[in-house]
């Protein structure tokens, strides 16, 4: 009888063994799907995520690319404006020189000598404003400065059994 109280004891023992390693396998197969649906959520946070960095790298592009655009507009336009002024006093150095030439050929030294002093006069004031022009002129320079960078990281998690 005692033989057979041992194998009823070792029968025990191994149903209660099969019936652990059932549960263990049960645990690790919703440990796995639980894994499979974190993935799952994980890659769809990832896409997101990507989708919404695009979605803020072209709304800065686009930022960017008009602030460049109002910035080079402004600074072509004070180049233009210098530029038109400093024609309009090339143009009035020039009527004077012409002036010149016409009174070395045609006026009497009187009218030269009177002429010569108004126009002295003009070829002064024209040179300052030309000192005052050149004085203020400035160049520009168009540039960026990028500062941020992304990082991202995946926690790893690892279970033993």
């Amino acid at each position: 009888m005692q033989n057979v109280a041992f194998l009823v004891d070792l029968e025990h023992a191994i149903n209660d063994s099969l019936e652990n390693i059932q549960e263990c396998v049960k645990d690790r197969e919703a440990a796995a799907e639980r894994i499979e649906t974190q993935e799952k959520e994980l890659k769809k946070i990832i896409s997101d995520t990507r989708k919404n960095i695009n979605k803020h790298l072209d709304n800065l592009e686009r930022k960017l690319l008009n602030e460049l655009s109002t910035t080079y507009s402004s600074c072509m336009s004070k180049y233009g404006k210098l530029k038109n002024h400093l024609k309009t006093i090339e143009i009035e150095i020039k009527r004077l020189k012409g002036q010149t030439c016409q009174l070395k050929r045609f006026a009497p030294d009187l009218q030269v000598f009177l002429c010569t002093h108004q126009m002295t006069k003009e070829v002064h004031n024209e040179v300052k404003v030309i000192k005052e022009t050149i004085r203020s002129i400035k160049n520009y320079n168009i540039e960026i400065e990028i500062h941020q960078e992304y990082y991202f990281t995946l926690k790893r998690c690892q279970l033993l059994c």
